[in-house]
This record gives structure tokens, C-alpha cells and sequence, in this order.
């Protein structure tokens, strides 16, 4: 197991959303410790506390769709993106019952960043068993559930963090 992997991927995490926070303008971000359930916080313009859960991903996103690319360098397409179920109920239980906003933020290859408020998605989320999920630092593969996220619903920023689409 790499020691440092997941320190030097949630460093990784911090520095984009801290370029792109020059964007979205959270007030007092900062980051959480170390195995919690998501990875930063913030204020809304709005003084609403934000939970962030961040995510670096080898996708390239296109016109309606993602291509991500195997560790064997195979490609495929798709249309959602995982986040681990843990994170999706404690960060909804979060805005049930304290209002917090729960935001799911992916950072791709391409700079391009896709953003989910996890409050006010419209389809009930598709619940997965996935065969095959590489964990980079643990360097094995695992099966597990996994929640499946509808780019449809997100909003999406080009690589000069731009909207370009919003939820539909």
C-alpha cells in the first residue's frame, strides 16, 4: 500500500478546489480531518454552511458525456459518475436535518469540473454493485456498491471554470 497516496490526492483536491473556489467564492474554506465523510467546508453568498466532497478523476468530459480511460489505457464512455454511498447518506442526512449543502465536486484530466448539489437532484440515484473498482492506494481491486450520479443533473465548468451547462 502507497503510505502517502490518499495525503498527496486530497493535497491534490484542496489545491484545485482552491483555484476554482476563485470561481464559486465560498467564504472560510477549509478542510476536514483526515477519514471524514467529506473533504471541505465552506459559506454560501447566502451564509449556508457547505459540505464538499472532492474527487480528482482521469475523465475528459464531452458534449454529453464522459471518456474516462482504463489503468490499461482502454476507454469507455458514460453518462454518471460514482460516489461512494457513505458519503451521499451522511452528507444528505447533513441537509435533511441541519441544512447543510451538500455539494459533490469532480475535478477532470481536462480541467473541466462537473458539480452535484446532492439536495436538489430530481431522479432518486441508482444504486450499483461494481466488480472491478481499482483502488490506486491500496493497489487492488474491489467490488462494492457504488451510487451512480446523472451528469444531466449537475453543473458543468469548461477548464477556465466557465458554466457551461447547468442541472435540467
Amino acid at each position: 500500500m502507497s503510505k502517502n497516496f490518499y495525503s498527496v490526492e486530497e493535497l491534490k483536491d484542496w489545491e484545485l478546489l482552491t483555484l476554482f473556489n476563485d470561481k464559486i467564492k465560498l467564504n472560510n474554506i477549509g478542510q476536514t480531518p483526515k477519514k471524514w465523510y467529506y473533504d471541505a467546508s465552506g459559506y454560501t453568498h447566502l451564509n449556508q454552511y457547505t459540505e464538499l466532497e472532492l474527487k480528482n478523476r482521469n475523465g475528459v468530459i464531452k458534449e454529453n458525456y464522459i471518456e474516462f480511460t482504463k489503468k490499461n489505457k482502454d476507454t469507455y464512455t458514460a453518462t454518471t459518475v460514482y460516489i461512494e454511498p457513505q458519503h451521499y447518506s451522511r452528507m444528505v442526512d447533513d441537509y435533511r436535518f441541519d441544512g447543510v449543502v451538500p455539494l459533490y465536486v469532480n475535478f477532470f484530466a481536462d480541467g473541466s469540473i462537473i458539480v452535484w448539489n446532492l439536495a436538489t437532484l430530481k431522479k432518486k440515484p441508482e444504486w450499483k454493485w461494481v466488480t472491478h473498482i481499482w483502488d490506486e492506494g491500496k493497489k487492488i481491486y474491489k467490488d462494492e456498491w457504488r451510487i451512480l450520479l446523472d451528469i444531466n443533473e449537475a453543473f458543468i465548468y469548461d477548464s477556465k471554470y466557465n458554466l457551461v451547462k447547468k442541472p435540467e
